[in-house]
């Protein structure tokens, strides 16, 4: 995944892209592009009305990575099947993920899911009743991960706050000196304190991205969560580093 970030996304045309989910996914629309970190990510407009997210994975990123995303969302549905998280879409075949040959003759996995309608909590007002409905909405999903286990989950993430000491290096690319100090004041603390501890922690697999920008609230009332998006972050880490990426948007 750390590679991924240094790797050029997919880009494939809009017509391509609807070509390729009408030969995959026997689905007739349009597309247009979605932001994407590592994959090229479009919606899907169906003619039959319903919208989908196709994901074409980063070349780079490992298949067993892809697959346990995949197999969490499919886990998740099973035990837990009103959590408001995207559902797997299969193949004309019934796979859960197909395959492209990119330019270059790269090939790389193709997924789909299902689109969850829903404003993004960054653009409402936030209110104490919406920051209970993010713990409840967070802790109802950890219960549906915990026991969940996948080979794909020990990949290496830049994103994992345990391991946050690995971005001491990059300091020095920091040009303000008060951040610089400060960052570095950090890393000590964490390395000192927190890194010893981390291994007596409860751990399990986690979302691991749980912010303003990938939990949805109902238009209409902003303290009901109806969507919790973007799995691509999810790892194998001490659970209290869940509930800290949480409360961190929260002190913005």
């Amino acid at each position: 995944s750390m590679t991924a970030l240094s790797t050029t996304a997919p880009d494939l045309a809009p017509a391509a892209v609807e070509a390729l989910v009408r030969h995959v996914y026997g689905i007739e629309g349009s597309a247009r592009p979605l932001a994407g970190e590592r994959d090229q990510n479009c919606l899907v407009q169906a003619s039959h009305g319903r919208r989908y997210v196709l994901k074409i994975s980063n070349p780079s990123e490992p298949a067993a990575v892809v697959d346990f995303q995949i197999a969490a969302l499919d886990h998740i549905a099973r035990v837990s099947p009103d959590l408001p998280v995207p559902r797997v879409v299969r193949t004309v075949d019934g796979s859960p993920h197909s395959s492209v040959r990119l330019p270059g003759d790269r090939e790389t996995r193709v997924r789909m899911l299902t689109y969850l309608d829903g404003l993004q909590i960054c653009e409402t007002e936030r209110t104490a009743a919406q920051r209970r409905a993010m713990g409840r909405g967070l802790a109802e999903l950890n219960r549906a991960l915990h026991g969940f286990a996948h080979p794909g989950a020990a990949h290496d993430l830049l994103w994992n706050v345990a391991t946050a000491h690995r971005l001491t290096d990059q300091l020095d690319g920091l040009v303000d000196d008060e951040r610089r100090a400060l960052a570095r004041a950090f890393m000590t603390r964490f390395t000192m304190h927190v890194l010893p501890r981390l291994p007596s922690m409860r751990s399990q697999i986690i979302h691991n991205d749980y912010h303003f920008y990938n939990v949805l609230v109902a238009p209409d009332d902003h303290a009901r969560i109806v969507g919790i998006i973007d799995f691509g972050d999810m790892v194998h880490a001490p659970l209290v580093g869940e509930v800290a990426t949480a409360a961190a948007s929260h002190t913005a």
